[in-house]
């Protein structure tokens, strides 16, 4: 019998987070699920079965503390398998509360190992090592933001998306075919005014695009780059 793979709700009101959040999930194996708001997540929690829920705090209708409490509520099975992520480090008005919660926060930009590590402490708290994640996923950060992309000398330009960085590399989503590897890559960020040139290490096809690593020939400061944001 096939052991099913665990099952994810991230909600978040940032359509551009939530597509990160679910490459990176579905690649480690999760099944992921997303809502947009509080209310279309308990829309979503009380049609399925879940194993965790991931939310952000600030969001339309029903923000993640009203969703927390629902769920504490109406979907007590979820109560220590809930973790926040938000882009507003829990100083202010919800910070209090937040930690009044007693649930993990995690600050956005989040590096992929911190995600990883936080989603499988959630799922397996006795079985959990902070030792069990290669050193590859702690220099990765996840990093949603629209660039174009160039493959080989005078290529048509593709609309991009970043997913996410690292100070060698970048992950990014576009359409068309996968590349072969060791095709030269152009790489313009726009938010940041940044172009980076590089190879294609890898591409697979993803849901009707193309997901390549790209390995950059100059290495991309990302603390200054994630202090830009």
């Amino acid at each position: 019998m096939a052991i099913r793979s665990k099952k994810i709700l991230v909600v978040d009101d940032d359509e551009l987070i939530r597509d990160c959040c679910v490459d990176i999930l579905t690649n480690s194996g999760y099944t992921v699920e997303t809502a947009s708001n509080g209310m279309q997540a308990i829309e979503r929690l009380s049609a399925e079965t879940y194993d965790l829920v991931i939310s952000d705090v600030n969001m339309p209708l029903l923000d993640g503390i009203g969703l927390f409490l629902s769920v504490m509520r109406e979907f007590q099975y979820l109560k220590d398998r809930f973790f926040f992520m938000t882009g507003d480090i829990p100083g202010g008005a919800e910070g209090p509360v937040l930690k009044g919660l007693g649930r993990k926060v995690i600050a956005k930009p989040f590096r992929v190992k911190e995600l990883l590590e936080t989603v499988d402490e959630c799922l397996n708290p006795l079985a959990y090592s902070v030792c069990s994640w290669p050193k590859r996923m702690s220099e990765r950060f996840a990093f949603v933001a629209d660039c174009t992309v160039e493959f080989g000398e005078g290529a048509v330009r593709l609309s991009a998306r970043v997913l996410d960085i690292s100070e060698r590399g970048l992950k990014l989503k576009y359409p068309g075919e996968p590349k072969g590897a060791d095709v030269d890559a152009g790489v313009y960020i726009k938010g940041l005014d940044l172009k980076r040139t590089g190879r294609v290490k890898w591409s697979r096809s993803a849901e009707g695009a193309v997901i390549s690593g790209i390995e950059l020939t100059e290495p991309l400061p990302v603390s200054s780059v994630l202090g830009k944001r």
